[in-house]
């Protein structure tokens, strides 16, 4: 340790460029992208926006892909079609960069109560380096506008501004139904305000859904799109690193063994949550945990689902600093298996193979078993 601190200032610049050079090699590829391909996940909102806006069904598909969010994104989405295909999504991108950077910087503030652009840089940085936030970014995904609602949440919960929290947190709800499952962590809490504000955020924008696109629309979603979610078929695809996908990739088991131990494991899981999440006495801690069950146990966690630990990884480092070498090799170990990607896979011949294609929930197993040392 005394030989880390004679070199900290070596150390420190070492740093600080490789996170440079991180960032700068992020915006290359984003602009080579912007000017050689389409974003498909881009596409696929600007698209249902295009359907919407002329009274066709966006839930029918689109090219490959399908719209899956519910009617009440549709607003949220719509501000892409007040320009030409091509601005919009350099609009879309310099957005969704910049959504990561202020969620980084108040983060920062919550955590590092000195804060300083060395350390944004740093932080902002390493954000990048994961493969999870590059694929985000690349294919255009909406993802990192939800980190940034749920960092406000957040930061506006610990500046007591209730009413500002909850209208985040239901934007959130409204734009992806996914942080509805912080409700456990905001009843556990007490936050009766939040909660009311959020109910009222979620009626008004209900209606307006209902208003604008009629009740049929609406329904639509959660009569076709969300049981779809909540099923057990196409789990065990590797761009779904929950424990959904984790237990249907395991071999030699049959479908219906496989669908009971899943709902048996995100059973005992969530019961887990629950009481620790009793014992724990720090909302940010509590909010940094619930986060990361929410990716665990989402019937679906995709690569780019996985930004939102940019929340829990900076929101425990405070905690992880000043424990033994073993902790903090355990959070560091979590956070390189987000690292890398696997391609090539489809070539495998030994099954037990498949097991590595969980790399990414091996990670958040790591940063889920975090919350009962700090």
């Amino acid at each position: 340790m005394a030989h880390f601190r004679k070199h900290e200032k070596e150390l420190k610049a070492i740093l600080f460029l490789f996170s440079v050079a991180i960032i700068v090699k992020v915006v290359l590829l984003l602009i080579f992208s912007l000017k050689t391909s389409k974003m498909l996940d881009f596409a696929t909102y600007y698209e249902a926006v295009a359907r919407v806006m002329t009274g066709l069904n966006p839930y029918s598909k689109i090219g490959s892909y399908w719209f899956t969010y519910p009617a009440t994104s549709l607003p949220f989405f719509a501000i892409l079609g007040f320009f030409p295909y091509f601005w919009s999504q350099i609009i879309w991108t310099m957005a969704s960069l910049g959504s990561v950077l202020l969620s980084v910087i108040l983060l920062l503030k919550l955590t590092i109560k000195k804060n300083s652009w060395y350390w944004i840089i740093v932080v902002f940085g390493l954000t990048l380096l994961p493969f999870p936030m590059r694929f985000n970014l690349l294919m255009g995904q909406v993802n990192n506008f939800i980190l940034l609602f749920l960092v406000l949440t957040l930061y506006f919960d610990q500046k007591t501004n209730h009413k500002l929290s909850g209208l985040f947190w239901g934007v959130a709800i409204l734009v992806k139904v996914l942080p509805l499952f912080l409700v456990f962590l905001f009843l556990r809490f007490d936050r009766k305000k939040t909660i009311l504000f959020l109910l009222l955020i979620l009626s008004f924008g209900l209606l307006s859904s209902v208003l604008l696109f009629g009740f049929n629309l609406n329904l639509a979603y959660f009569l076709t799109v969300l049981p779809q979610s909540l099923g057990s078929s196409g789990k065990e695809v590797y761009y779904n690193q929950a424990l959904s996908g984790f237990v249907s990739r395991i071999p030699y088991l049959s479908a219906p063994i496989k669908y009971d131990l899943y709902l048996i494991s995100a059973g005992l899981f969530f019961l887990v949550y629950l009481l620790r999440l009793r014992k724990i006495k720090d909302f940010l801690l509590a909010f940094s945990f619930s986060v990361t069950t929410l990716l665990l146990l989402n019937g679906y966690t995709f690569f780019h689902h996985l930004v939102l630990l940019v929340l829990p990884y900076i929101l425990l480092w405070p905690r992880i600093s000043h424990k033994n070498t073993r902790i903090k090799g355990i959070y560091f170990l979590s956070f390189f298996l987000l690292i890398f990607n696997i391609v090539g896979f489809e070539k495998w011949t030994n099954p037990m193979q498949l097991l590595l294609l969980s790399h990414d929930f091996y990670g958040l197993l790591l940063l889920f078993g975090l919350h009962f040392v700090v």
